[in-house]
């Protein structure tokens, strides 16, 4: 299975783990960890399938700022949180950083 496919699931259990952790820092109720958690762990479990077919550096630079987009729009849509002109033009730098380092190249 090539990596990429499991990028998406990987990135929407981190940012599903950020939201719990998030509703626990603003509540304090310990109910929000155990999702929180499971969320985390089932995510690196995937984030280890990724890394036996891709190099490391590839691989966190692809998972951290998907996951960077994705939480941010989580913390927009579910919390109301929102982000300057600033933050949202480096989010784009990021995001073609990435498509930059996943470009083909030959070797």
């Amino acid at each position: 299975m090539t990596p990429w496919l499991i990028l998406a699931p990987m990135t929407a259990l981190y940012a599903g783990g950020a939201y719990f952790l998030k509703l626990y820092a603003m509540s304090a109720s310990p109910l929000w960890l155990a999702p929180s958690f499971a969320l985390y762990l089932t995510g690196n479990l995937l984030y280890a399938l990724i890394l036996r077919e891709t190099d490391l550096g590839v691989a966190a630079m692809a998972s951290s700022l998907a996951g960077v987009v994705l939480a941010a729009l989580i913390g927009r849509v579910f919390l109301g949180e929102t982000l300057s002109l600033v933050q949202l033009i480096g989010m784009a730098f990021g995001l073609v950083a990435m498509a930059l380092v996943l470009a083909p190249v030959a070797r």
